[in-house]
């Protein structure tokens, strides 16, 4: 599988380095609240609703913005004033987007993991951790299934590797502001009130 091996081979550094992002580094603690999980979903949600609306493909994509939206139990008004990442990867060519399609389904390997944690920590809000059950148990299947896409459709190496070190890239710079923006709102909240 050439060019699966010349994705993971270009993503390894950056996928390892948001792996200990504090953000998502906190749904594999022990210590994790059920506001860590729904800020988490509020940024996933703002990075890949507009980017899976640009991404066009055959592939059979999994519903991502769908199932976060699920998660986060807001009605149609309320989603659409979330924040939405406008820093996002190239879409202008086919090869592009399936580089970007290997890291939005691939994010969903991992997301079987953070599941497993929380599921056991929040047996009873499963059904808010859609994104993170993602295919549950054909979740592997569907992987092998996209891997295999890629391999025969991609023609261009370079530009599908360029496309997913970019949104990789992209994600982390919005992962970082999404972070800074949510430690200033708990800090606002905790500041004790000034005396006179």
């Amino acid at each position: 599988m050439q060019v699966v091996q010349k994705l993971r081979d270009a993503t390894h550094c950056i996928h390892l380095q948001l792996h200990q992002h504090p953000l998502l580094k906190v749904l594999m603690s022990c210590n994790v609240t059920k506001s860590d999980i729904q800020r988490v979903q509020l940024a996933l949600y703002g990075f890949w609703k507009p980017l899976q609306t640009k991404v066009n493909s055959d592939l059979t994509v999994s519903p991502i913005s769908k199932w976060l939206e699920n998660d986060l139990k807001l009605d149609k008004t309320e989603l659409k004033f979330l924040p939405r990442c406008s820093e996002i990867p190239p879409t202008n060519s086919h090869d592009q987007c399936l580089g970007i399609a290997y890291v939005r389904e691939g994010s969903l390997l991992g997301g079987q993991l953070i599941y497993k944690n929380l599921a056991r920590r929040f047996p009873l809000d499963t059904h808010t951790l859609s994104y993170f059950a993602g295919r549950g148990q054909n979740t592997p299947q569907h992987w092998r299934k996209v891997i295999e896409y890629i391999e025969h459709e991609c023609i261009d190496h370079e530009a599908a590797c360029a496309a997913a070190v970019e949104t990789f890239s992209c994600f982390e710079h919005w992962m970082d502001h999404c972070y800074e923006k949510f430690l200033s709102e708990i800090n606002l909240v905790s500041k004790p009130e000034s005396t006179i």
